[in-house]
Protein backbone atom coordinates (compact mmCIF):
# COMPACT_ATOMS: atom_id res chain seq x y z
CA UNK A 1 0.00 0.00 0.00
CA UNK A 2 1.42 3.38 -1.14
CA UNK A 3 1.07 6.44 0.73
CA UNK A 4 -0.83 8.23 -2.56
CA UNK A 5 -3.58 5.81 -1.77
CA UNK A 6 -3.86 6.32 2.22
CA UNK A 7 -5.70 9.50 2.81
CA UNK A 8 -5.28 9.32 6.18
CA UNK A 9 -1.79 8.76 6.80
CA UNK A 10 -1.68 11.53 4.03
CA UNK A 11 -3.61 13.44 6.18
CA UNK A 12 -1.81 12.77 9.39
CA UNK A 13 1.75 13.85 7.56
CA UNK A 14 0.40 17.18 6.03
CA UNK A 15 -1.15 17.84 10.20
CA UNK A 16 2.34 17.08 11.20
CA UNK A 17 3.87 19.13 8.80
CA UNK A 18 1.72 22.18 8.96
CA UNK A 19 1.77 22.32 12.96
CA UNK A 20 5.66 22.85 13.00
CA UNK A 21 7.21 19.20 12.86
CA UNK A 22 10.14 18.73 10.68
CA UNK A 23 10.18 16.23 7.93
CA UNK A 24 13.11 14.51 9.13
CA UNK A 25 11.25 13.22 12.33
CA UNK A 26 7.86 12.59 9.94
CA UNK A 27 9.96 10.88 7.89
CA UNK A 28 11.47 8.77 10.48
CA UNK A 29 8.35 8.19 11.42
CA UNK A 30 7.33 6.04 8.25
CA UNK A 31 10.98 4.53 7.77
CA UNK A 32 11.92 6.60 4.66
CA UNK A 33 14.64 9.27 4.04
CA UNK A 34 14.69 12.82 3.21
CA UNK A 35 16.29 12.77 0.48
CA UNK A 36 14.03 10.40 -1.31
CA UNK A 37 12.44 11.70 -4.33
CA UNK A 38 9.05 11.16 -3.61
CA UNK A 39 7.79 10.01 -0.52
CA UNK A 40 4.59 9.91 -1.70
CA UNK A 41 5.31 6.53 -3.29
CA UNK A 42 6.63 5.31 0.11
CA UNK A 43 5.34 1.54 0.74
CA UNK A 44 3.29 1.83 3.96
CA UNK A 45 2.70 -0.56 6.86
CA UNK A 46 0.24 -0.83 9.36
CA UNK A 47 2.67 -0.04 11.83
CA UNK A 48 3.49 2.78 9.91
CA UNK A 49 0.43 4.45 10.54
CA UNK A 50 0.25 3.35 13.47
CA UNK A 51 3.13 5.26 14.46
CA UNK A 52 2.05 8.58 13.23
CA UNK A 53 -1.15 8.35 14.67
CA UNK A 54 0.12 7.43 18.19
CA UNK A 55 2.83 10.41 17.73
CA UNK A 56 -0.13 13.00 16.59
CA UNK A 57 -1.83 12.21 19.93
CA UNK A 58 0.70 12.70 22.24
CA UNK A 59 2.43 15.10 20.61
CA UNK A 60 -0.82 17.50 20.41
CA UNK A 61 -2.64 15.83 22.95
CA UNK A 62 -5.54 15.14 20.41
CA UNK A 63 -7.98 12.53 22.09
CA UNK A 64 -10.01 12.13 18.50
CA UNK A 65 -7.46 12.17 16.16
CA UNK A 66 -9.74 11.01 12.95
CA UNK A 67 -12.62 13.15 13.95
CA UNK A 68 -10.09 16.19 14.15
CA UNK A 69 -8.22 15.55 10.84
CA UNK A 70 -11.61 15.49 8.97
CA UNK A 71 -11.77 18.90 10.28
CA UNK A 72 -8.57 20.11 8.34
CA UNK A 73 -9.25 19.00 5.13
CA UNK A 74 -9.59 20.55 1.93
CA UNK A 75 -12.00 19.22 -0.69
CA UNK A 76 -10.15 20.30 -3.59
CA UNK A 77 -7.20 18.24 -2.75
CA UNK A 78 -8.49 14.82 -3.18
CA UNK A 79 -6.69 14.60 -6.32
CA UNK A 80 -8.15 11.79 -8.64
CA UNK A 81 -10.88 10.38 -6.09
CA UNK A 82 -12.37 13.99 -5.95
CA UNK A 83 -12.33 15.26 -9.86
CA UNK A 84 -13.78 11.11 -10.40
CA UNK A 85 -16.70 11.44 -8.07
CA UNK A 86 -17.51 15.30 -9.44
CA UNK A 87 -17.91 14.04 -12.61
CA UNK A 88 -20.73 11.33 -11.74
CA UNK A 89 -24.33 12.10 -11.83
CA UNK A 90 -25.58 11.20 -8.72
CA UNK A 91 -24.34 10.18 -4.51
CA UNK A 92 -25.34 6.52 -5.97
CA UNK A 93 -22.83 6.90 -9.00
CA UNK A 94 -19.91 8.23 -7.56
CA UNK A 95 -19.75 6.45 -4.27
CA UNK A 96 -19.79 2.78 -6.51
CA UNK A 97 -17.50 4.14 -8.86
CA UNK A 98 -15.27 5.41 -6.02
CA UNK A 99 -14.93 2.20 -3.67
CA UNK A 100 -14.67 0.21 -6.65
CA UNK A 101 -10.61 1.77 -7.13
CA UNK A 102 -10.46 2.07 -2.91
CA UNK A 103 -10.88 -1.57 -2.88
CA UNK A 104 -7.92 -2.22 -5.03
CA UNK A 105 -5.42 0.44 -3.68
CA UNK A 106 -5.91 0.20 -0.10
CA UNK A 107 -6.65 -3.20 0.95
CA UNK A 108 -6.83 -2.18 4.99
CA UNK A 109 -10.09 -0.53 5.22
CA UNK A 110 -13.27 -1.90 3.31
CA UNK A 111 -16.71 -0.84 3.01
CA UNK A 112 -19.66 -2.86 2.27
CA UNK A 113 -22.84 -1.05 0.53
CA UNK A 114 -26.57 -2.63 1.92
CA UNK A 115 -27.98 -3.24 -0.53
CA UNK A 116 -25.48 -3.31 -3.29
CA UNK A 117 -28.32 -1.87 -5.60
CA UNK A 118 -29.19 1.16 -3.58
CA UNK A 119 -27.55 1.25 -0.47
CA UNK A 120 -28.18 3.20 2.20
CA UNK A 121 -26.30 1.29 4.89
CA UNK A 122 -22.36 1.65 4.76
CA UNK A 123 -20.42 -1.01 6.75
CA UNK A 124 -16.42 0.58 7.65
CA UNK A 125 -14.19 -2.72 8.27
CA UNK A 126 -11.07 -2.26 9.28
CA UNK A 127 -8.71 -5.45 8.85
CA UNK A 128 -9.09 -7.59 12.09
CA UNK A 129 -5.33 -7.59 12.62
CA UNK A 130 -5.20 -4.11 12.87
CA UNK A 131 -7.85 -4.06 15.16
CA UNK A 132 -6.15 -6.84 17.42
CA UNK A 133 -2.61 -5.82 17.30
CA UNK A 134 -3.06 -1.75 17.63
CA UNK A 135 -7.06 -0.98 18.52
CA UNK A 136 -5.65 2.74 19.97
CA UNK A 137 -5.03 3.88 15.99
CA UNK A 138 -7.62 1.53 14.44
CA UNK A 139 -10.29 3.52 16.44
CA UNK A 140 -9.38 6.81 14.78
CA UNK A 141 -8.92 5.28 11.20
CA UNK A 142 -12.53 4.33 11.40
CA UNK A 143 -13.74 7.35 12.27
CA UNK A 144 -12.04 9.47 10.22
CA UNK A 145 -13.39 6.88 7.33
CA UNK A 146 -16.72 7.43 8.02
CA UNK A 147 -16.08 11.18 9.02
CA UNK A 148 -14.79 11.49 5.82
CA UNK A 149 -17.42 9.58 3.61
CA UNK A 150 -19.93 11.14 4.99
CA UNK A 151 -18.62 15.30 4.66
CA UNK A 152 -17.02 13.83 0.91
CA UNK A 153 -20.80 13.47 -0.02
CA UNK A 154 -22.27 17.00 1.42
CA UNK A 155 -19.34 18.25 -0.60
CA UNK A 156 -20.11 16.08 -3.83
CA UNK A 157 -23.80 17.13 -3.51
CA UNK A 158 -22.95 20.23 -2.01
CA UNK A 159 -26.33 19.24 0.55
CA UNK A 160 -26.17 19.18 4.15
CA UNK A 161 -26.82 15.28 3.93
CA UNK A 162 -27.80 14.16 7.73
CA UNK A 163 -27.39 10.49 8.67
CA UNK A 164 -30.22 8.64 9.88
CA UNK A 165 -28.09 6.90 12.62
CA UNK A 166 -23.84 6.32 13.07
CA UNK A 167 -22.99 3.03 14.64
CA UNK A 168 -19.87 2.75 16.36
CA UNK A 169 -17.82 -0.82 17.68
CA UNK A 170 -16.02 1.42 20.15
CA UNK A 171 -16.97 2.00 23.71
CA UNK A 172 -18.86 5.83 24.38
CA UNK A 173 -15.79 8.33 25.34
CA UNK A 174 -16.14 10.40 27.49
CA UNK A 175 -16.91 13.37 25.03
CA UNK A 176 -19.12 13.40 22.31
CA UNK A 177 -19.04 16.51 21.26
CA UNK A 178 -16.87 16.28 17.99
CA UNK A 179 -19.50 13.56 17.00
CA UNK A 180 -22.33 15.38 17.09
CA UNK A 181 -21.00 17.95 15.75
CA UNK A 182 -19.89 16.58 12.00
CA UNK A 183 -22.66 13.47 12.14
CA UNK A 184 -25.60 15.30 13.76
CA UNK A 185 -27.63 12.86 14.27
CA UNK A 186 -28.24 9.71 16.53
CA UNK A 187 -24.99 7.93 17.84
CA UNK A 188 -24.93 4.65 19.63
CA UNK A 189 -21.57 2.79 20.57
CA UNK A 190 -20.32 -0.59 21.24
CA UNK A 191 -22.50 -1.93 18.67
CA UNK A 192 -21.31 -5.21 16.33
CA UNK A 193 -20.40 -3.08 13.40
CA UNK A 194 -19.27 0.78 12.17
CA UNK A 195 -22.03 1.97 9.92
CA UNK A 196 -23.74 4.72 8.95
CA UNK A 197 -27.33 4.36 8.26
CA UNK A 198 -28.80 7.28 5.68
CA UNK A 199 -32.45 7.73 4.47
CA UNK A 200 -33.51 5.17 1.74
CA UNK A 201 -33.50 7.73 -1.23
CA UNK A 202 -29.69 9.79 -0.23
CA UNK A 203 -28.09 7.89 -3.35
CA UNK A 204 -30.49 9.50 -6.24
CA UNK A 205 -28.98 12.79 -4.96
CA UNK A 206 -27.37 14.33 -7.76
CA UNK A 207 -24.29 15.96 -8.49
CA UNK A 208 -24.59 19.44 -9.93
CA UNK A 209 -20.63 19.13 -11.43
CA UNK A 210 -22.15 16.25 -13.59
CA UNK A 211 -19.38 15.69 -16.77
CA UNK A 212 -20.17 12.89 -18.75
CA UNK A 213 -17.29 13.85 -21.12
CA UNK A 214 -14.79 13.89 -18.22
CA UNK A 215 -16.58 10.84 -16.49
CA UNK A 216 -15.67 8.53 -19.81
CA UNK A 217 -11.74 9.61 -19.19
CA UNK A 218 -11.80 8.97 -15.60
CA UNK A 219 -13.54 5.96 -15.79
CA UNK A 220 -10.67 4.84 -18.57
CA UNK A 221 -7.79 5.97 -16.01
CA UNK A 222 -9.46 4.43 -12.66
CA UNK A 223 -9.59 0.79 -14.55
CA UNK A 224 -5.87 1.88 -15.53
CA UNK A 225 -5.23 2.28 -11.53
CA UNK A 226 -6.97 -0.74 -11.14
CA UNK A 227 -4.76 -2.97 -13.06
CA UNK A 228 -1.75 -1.48 -11.90
CA UNK A 229 -2.07 -1.94 -8.39
CA UNK A 230 -3.42 -5.40 -9.00
CA UNK A 231 -0.51 -6.26 -11.40
CA UNK A 232 1.96 -4.86 -8.43
CA UNK A 233 0.94 -7.00 -5.40
CA UNK A 234 2.36 -10.43 -4.89
CA UNK A 235 0.53 -13.55 -5.23
CA UNK A 236 1.34 -14.33 -1.87
CA UNK A 237 -0.19 -11.03 -0.40
CA UNK A 238 -3.01 -11.35 -2.97
CA UNK A 239 -3.68 -14.82 -0.72
CA UNK A 240 -2.89 -13.89 2.58
CA UNK A 241 -5.27 -11.08 2.15
CA UNK A 242 -8.11 -13.10 1.17
CA UNK A 243 -7.50 -15.37 4.16
CA UNK A 244 -7.57 -12.44 6.75
CA UNK A 245 -10.99 -11.08 5.02
CA UNK A 246 -12.26 -14.73 5.16
CA UNK A 247 -11.04 -16.29 8.49
CA UNK A 248 -13.57 -14.61 10.70
CA UNK A 249 -14.82 -17.44 12.95
CA UNK A 250 -13.78 -20.50 10.04
CA UNK A 251 -11.03 -21.66 8.84
CA UNK A 252 -10.62 -21.05 4.93
CA UNK A 253 -10.31 -23.72 2.95
CA UNK A 254 -7.76 -23.64 -0.67
CA UNK A 255 -10.26 -24.66 -2.73
CA UNK A 256 -12.44 -21.35 -1.31
CA UNK A 257 -9.09 -19.08 -2.10
CA UNK A 258 -8.86 -20.57 -5.62
CA UNK A 259 -12.22 -19.97 -6.28
CA UNK A 260 -12.11 -16.45 -5.09
CA UNK A 261 -9.15 -16.26 -7.80
CA UNK A 262 -11.11 -17.54 -10.23
CA UNK A 263 -8.48 -20.67 -10.58
CA UNK A 264 -8.48 -24.29 -9.66
CA UNK A 265 -7.10 -25.55 -6.59
CA UNK A 266 -3.90 -27.08 -8.09
CA UNK A 267 -3.44 -24.26 -9.96
CA UNK A 268 -3.32 -22.17 -6.89
CA UNK A 269 -0.77 -24.63 -5.39
CA UNK A 270 1.55 -24.31 -7.86
CA UNK A 271 1.66 -20.70 -8.06
CA UNK A 272 2.86 -21.09 -4.60
CA UNK A 273 4.95 -23.74 -4.99
CA UNK A 274 7.00 -21.39 -6.99
CA UNK A 275 6.93 -18.75 -4.84
CA UNK A 276 8.39 -20.73 -2.37
CA UNK A 277 5.47 -21.78 -0.08
CA UNK A 278 2.20 -23.42 0.53
CA UNK A 279 -1.21 -22.65 1.27
CA UNK A 280 -0.96 -24.09 4.61
CA UNK A 281 2.27 -22.40 5.80
CA UNK A 282 0.47 -18.96 4.47
CA UNK A 283 -2.88 -20.21 6.53
CA UNK A 284 -0.80 -20.80 9.59
CA UNK A 285 1.36 -17.53 9.94
CA UNK A 286 -1.71 -15.75 9.38
CA UNK A 287 -4.05 -17.77 12.31
CA UNK A 288 -0.83 -17.42 14.51
CA UNK A 289 -0.47 -13.62 13.92
CA UNK A 290 -3.82 -12.85 15.04
CA UNK A 291 -3.92 -15.13 17.59
CA UNK A 292 -0.72 -13.85 19.22
CA UNK A 293 -2.58 -9.96 18.53
CA UNK A 294 -5.76 -11.02 20.37
CA UNK A 295 -3.99 -12.41 23.58
CA UNK A 296 -1.41 -9.66 23.88
CA UNK A 297 -4.52 -6.86 23.30
CA UNK A 298 -5.65 -9.00 26.66
CA UNK A 299 -9.10 -7.92 25.61
CA UNK A 300 -10.84 -11.75 24.72
CA UNK A 301 -10.58 -14.99 26.17
CA UNK A 302 -8.99 -18.41 25.09
CA UNK A 303 -12.36 -19.60 24.11
CA UNK A 304 -13.17 -16.43 22.10
CA UNK A 305 -10.13 -16.28 20.41
CA UNK A 306 -10.30 -19.72 18.94
CA UNK A 307 -13.85 -18.97 17.74
CA UNK A 308 -13.01 -15.64 16.02
CA UNK A 309 -10.05 -17.89 14.51
CA UNK A 310 -12.58 -20.41 13.24
CA UNK A 311 -11.94 -23.66 16.05
CA UNK A 312 -14.86 -25.09 16.72
CA UNK A 313 -13.17 -26.81 19.76
CA UNK A 314 -10.59 -24.90 22.05
CA UNK A 315 -8.21 -28.25 22.60
CA UNK A 316 -7.37 -28.02 18.74
CA UNK A 317 -6.67 -24.30 18.98
CA UNK A 318 -4.38 -24.98 22.23
CA UNK A 319 -2.39 -27.99 20.18
CA UNK A 320 -2.20 -25.15 17.38
CA UNK A 321 -0.99 -22.15 19.77
CA UNK A 322 1.41 -24.85 21.34
CA UNK A 323 2.72 -25.95 17.85
CA UNK A 324 3.19 -21.87 17.05
CA UNK A 325 5.37 -20.65 19.82
CA UNK A 326 5.98 -23.60 22.19
CA UNK A 327 3.92 -22.35 24.86
CA UNK A 328 0.32 -22.46 25.68
CA UNK A 329 -1.66 -19.57 25.73
CA UNK A 330 -1.97 -19.28 29.13
CA UNK A 331 2.05 -19.19 29.50
CA UNK A 332 2.04 -16.87 26.35
CA UNK A 333 -0.41 -14.48 28.37
CA UNK A 334 1.43 -14.70 31.75
CA UNK A 335 4.69 -14.41 29.69
CA UNK A 336 3.21 -11.40 27.79
CA UNK A 337 1.10 -9.12 29.91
Amino acid sequence: MKLKFNFYAQSVINYLLKNGIGKSKVYKLINIKNGIVDPMEHELTIEHIHNLTMYLKEKFDVEHCGLELVNFLNFQNTGFFGSYALSCSTLFNALTRIYAVHKEVNTVMTYEMIPAEKPYIFKYNLERFWEAKYPESAKDIVEFAMANGLNFSRRLTKQNIVPRQVRFKYKKPADVFLYKEIFQCDLDFEQDENEIVYQMDVMDIKIPTFNPGLLEILDDFAKKTIREQTNDKSFVTVVRTLIIKSSHTKIPLESEIAFQLNMSKRTLQKKLYEKGTTFKKILEQVLKELAISYIKSDKSSNKEIAWLLGYNDISNFHRAFKRWTGSTPNEFRNVSN
